[in-house]
């Protein structure tokens, strides 16, 4: 099969277990190839992030919470904001030359895999991706959980822990991703390493955040290089 559209598969969750394995081999190990599948993975990412916008700008006003959800969603921005103060409280006191971006503590990982083109869906696995890309993370926690239920595929549990992290619920998020990272397949090793990183940092696990930033900065030295890097040097 052509790498091209081997790629193309790839994203789009179409290839075997087989095929997928073989094709993160060579990503890992061949620099080409990691160079295509970031390519396609940056275009992809720009149309589903097309997609989204437009799905937001439909979405207005019809899934407007009642006034005991606004509270909660009121507590979460609060609980978000402490998490965020206590980096960047960290960070103004072990500032170097090159420090820690605060943008990358609030960047949301964007739905790669299943992009959802119309409203309101009737079935759970498109309604949790839809709850996703509109930003109610919370609802899709709630949608991916009862996935998992039946189907551990590890797409679904990536995205179960980026709904938790989303959702300022990081201790659970915490637990996905280390049984991510303790899984056989890897198809979102680096960013699952990433993410924990992150959460460890803003707890203050100084050395496991090191040890694993310095794993990821090994073994995938393209991944947020210049990120990596400077949280390291915070680290030191």
């Amino acid at each position: 099969m052509e790498l091209s559209k081997q790629i193309q598969k790839y994203i789009a969750n179409q290839l075997s277990i087989e095929e997928k394995i073989n094709l993160e081999t060579r990503i890992k190990e061949d620099v080409d190839v990691r160079k295509a599948y970031q390519e396609h993975l940056d275009i992809h990412n720009s149309i589903v992030l097309q997609e989204k916008n437009s799905l937001k700008s439909r979405l207005g006003d019809l899934h407007q919470k009642q006034k005991t959800k606004q509270r909660m969603k009121v507590v979460g921005v609060i609980l978000f904001l402490l998490f965020v103060s206590s980096i960047a409280f960290y960070w103004w006191n072990n500032r170097k030359k090159d420090p820690l971006p605060m943008r990358e503590i609030a960047t949301i990982y964007p739905n790669v895999i299943h992009p959802v083109t119309r409203s309101n869906p009737s079935d759970i696995y498109n309604q949790a991706f839809w709850y996703y890309e509109a930003e109610q993370y919370e609802d899709a926690a709630e949608q991916f959980k009862l996935l998992l239920v039946e189907n551990r595929e590890e797409d679904l549990r990536f995205y179960y822990a980026m709904s938790l992290f989303n959702a300022q619920q990081f201790s659970k998020a915490q637990i996905e991703l280390e049984q991510l990272g303790s899984s056989s397949l890897k198809q979102f090793d680096s960013e699952v390493k990433w993410y924990l990183v992150l959460i460890y940092f803003a707890n203050g696990q100084r050395q496991k955040s090191k040890t694993l930033a310095e794993q990821l900065q090994k073994t995938v030295p393209d991944f947020k290089k210049n990120e990596v890097r400077s949280l390291l040097q915070l680290l030191e």
